[in-house]
């Protein structure tokens, strides 16, 4: 009964029944409520900051229902409001409201008057955010008004500046922890303008960097010496549909193939088609994904033209961003060391079975992580039961390549508790590597990391962070080149893979890329392989920046 007789509490319930209204879709009831909420704020005490929240409310279900211009006059009056009180996430919200309305008004220039306020609002709140993945999680549910820009950009066929705004809303998380790492200035980790970015670019790379819009794809050209933007008429959605498809099938094991086709080829005309006339075979082509594109396993994507894989014609990377791809090209320069590498190789460690009933015992990442050290003139191997967590811990520091072959358990819930599985040690609490463990770690001349296991490049995105799997962390950490995989994969196909690999990299002349390419090829053009089918090669990708090791 006392609650019913408080006006405060009214005046949130109606609030409450609002935005549930609003919800629903139901705007004059919603618009009804909300402004019995603001008559009640306006006969109470404290009325300042609460009819200041009711208004911002109704112009939210203003702009909803279609009322812009009435929208955008409450928006406006919230917006005064907030700047006379403390810092708020909704005066943010309030800004990209109207902005919003600019865009539904085709108001171009209070667009572009605005638009520095909002993204100097939204900046603010992300830097703030002290917890990296709240931090991802913000970034990712307001990665919409960077794309809005992006959008507004290419309207103008401005694409420096459309380029600029990508990067800026790209693997931030991932770059400030990079920049703070090398030169403890929390300053530098603002991203580097696209002329600065384009200076920095090996010679030998093209980069293909996408931006999803909500109706088209931005596709952008960079190399040392052009910067070139164009764009495919199709929707985000549909563009995801036909990534799930192809992502999805390919990945769900072998024989999928010939059905894919046409949709392989389809994702190859919307995503390389664009620019497939003007890319050079004789460089390595980057790839910068955006949201659902992360997906994708760009080598397996079919030219309609040839019907030859990309992976035929191209050497593949990718990246996160163009800042992190020139920040890992630098760091993989420094630690290109002319003395002969040193091997960390881990195979199959003994695990806890009790722990992990639904984990196979792996023999081939036993053979693998054997066969492979024949390569290098110094290695250290733990095989089974040595590939305990405190041996790795101490080699690690020590090792120029790490090779990983075993599992990798996702925790999607705490992604810091996502893990490599190590060898159990009687009386050791606690024997698996965990990413929260891991971005702890000082690795200062580990060149490469290779992650022979399930789905290390990352199962879940966060819109402008990326994927956010234990290849990410190793390139948090600063490692410049991680080879990492895309989908569950398949322990003997896998082994072949990558003997091949760690052969074709110490020949004279091969860089990693080259060496992955040339094994993933050896797999797909065999008459007699059993592995031909792209279920067995194509999930391993290489992430970070080029080098020549």
């Amino acid at each position: 009964n006392l609650a019913v007789n408080d006006p405060a509490m009214v005046h949130f319930s109606y609030r409450y029944l609002a935005q549930i209204n609003g919800g629903k879709k139901n705007f004059p009831e919603a618009l009804r409520l909300a402004s019995e909420s603001m008559k009640i704020a306006d006969s109470l005490k404290e009325s300042f900051k609460l009819r200041t929240e009711s208004l911002l409310l109704l112009a939210h279900l203003q702009r909803q229902s279609g009322a812009i211009r009435q929208a955008v006059n409450n928006y406006s009056e919230a917006i005064d409001n907030f700047n006379k009180m403390q810092p708020s996430i909704y005066k943010y919200d309030a800004l990209k409201g109207r902005l919003l309305c600019y865009v539904a008004l085709k108001d171009s220039t209070s667009f572009e008057a605005q638009l520095p306020t909002v993204l100097v609002e939204f900046e603010k709140h992300r830097v703030n955010i002290f917890e990296e993945q709240n931090r991802n999680t913000f970034f990712d549910r307001e990665q919409s008004v960077y794309d809005l820009a992006i959008d507004h950009e290419f309207e103008k066929h401005d694409y420096l500046s459309a380029l600029n705004y990508s990067e800026q809303s790209r693997a931030r998380s991932l770059l400030k922890a990079l920049t703070e790492k090398k030169t403890n200035d929390a300053a530098s980790s603002t991203p580097l303008q696209p002329a600065e970015l384009q200076r920095q670019l090996p010679a030998n790379v093209q980069v293909l960097q996408y931006a999803v819009l909500e109706d088209k794809l931005a596709v952008w050209l960079i190399t040392s010496d052009r910067i070139e933007a164009k764009t495919k008429a199709i929707r985000a959605d549909e563009l995801r549909s036909l990534v799930m498809e192809y992502g999805n099938g390919i990945s769900s094991g072998p024989g999928k193939a010939d059905k894919l086709r046409a949709t392989s080829q389809r994702l190859y005309d919307v995503l390389v088609g664009p620019f497939s006339e003007a890319l050079d075979p004789r460089r390595v082509l980057c790839i910068i994904p955006d949201k659902a594109l992360s997906y994708i396993p760009f080598n397996a994507l079919i030219s309609p033209a040839s019907q030859r894989y990309l992976i035929s014609d191209f050497s593949l990377l990718s990246s996160p961003s163009l800042n992190v791809l020139v920040r890992a090209t630098s760091t993989a320069k420094d630690r290109a060391t002319a003395t002969a590498e040193t091997l960390l190789s881990i195979g199959n460690p003994t695990f806890d079975r009790q722990q992990y009933p639904e984990l196979d015992d792996l023999p081939a990442a036993a053979r693998e992580a054997t066969g492979i050290a024949v390569n290098y003139s110094q290695s250290n191997q733990l095989i089974g039961p040595q590939a305990v967590k405190k041996t790795i811990e101490k080699q690690l520091p020590a090792a120029d390549v790490i090779h990983f072959a075993g599992h990798y358990v996702t925790n999607q819930a705490e992604p810091l508790l996502s893990k490599l599985v190590l060898a159990t040690q009687k009386g050791s609490e606690n024997g698996d590597l965990t990413l929260g463990e891991l971005v702890d770690m000082k690795l200062p001349r580990t060149k490469l990391v290779v992650l022979s296991a399930c789905e290390t490049s990352g199962k879940d995105y966060y819109n402008g962070e990326g994927l956010t799997g234990i290849a990410r962390t190793f390139l948090r950490i600063g490692i410049p080149l991680v080879v990492a995989s895309q989908w569950s994969v398949e322990s003997e196909s896998t082994a072949q893979l990558m003997l091949k690999f760690h052969r074709y990299r110490k020949l004279p002349g091969f860089s990693s890329l080259a060496a992955l390419r040339k094994a993933q090829l050896e797999l797909l053009e065999d008459p007699n392989s059993l592995y031909s089918d792209p279920y067995y090669w194509a999930a391993f990708t290489t992430v970070g920046g080029y080098a020549d090791f």
